[in-house]
């Protein structure tokens, strides 16, 4: 299969209403913030969260992108919600529940295909109980 991430915003649609209130949603953000916490806690004038992804000028002024990172994960929910038609809070909690490393590791694009499988694999499970 050929994974075709070019989207137009229709097919971009999301309810991030509902997805906010997944369990994998709240790990994941759970993790970015504790990260974003952490540093604050080392340099007080770094440290914020943006759901829109980094808006700061500078990288000096972030650390590590962690709003970047959690806007992309947010993003590939919905190219893997397009490529597959899974819904999207089938996608986020079958990928929290598999990921036992650092976010920033887990989500990338050399990983999409492992990503798409294991939400493909958790619908399926759930199509047979």
């Amino acid at each position: 299969m050929d994974y075709k991430l070019s989207m137009d915003n229709k097919q971009q649609q999301i309810d991030f209403k509902r997805l906010s209130k997944s369990e994998g949603y709240i790990k994941l953000k759970a993790a970015v913030l504790k990260d974003i916490f952490d540093r604050r806690r080392s340099n007080p004038k770094k440290g914020c969260f943006n759901l829109n992804g980094c808006d700061k000028k500078s990288k000096r002024e972030c650390f590590n992108n962690h709003c970047s990172t959690f806007k992309y994960v947010i993003d590939l929910i919905r190219k893997v919600k397009h490529i597959t038609g899974i819904d999207e809070v089938i996608v986020i909690n079958a990928w929290e529940a598999k990921r036992s490393s650092w976010y920033m590791n887990f989500y990338q694009d050399s990983y999409l295909k492992d990503l798409i499988n294991i939400a493909q694999q958790a619908c399926a499970s759930m199509q047979t109980m």
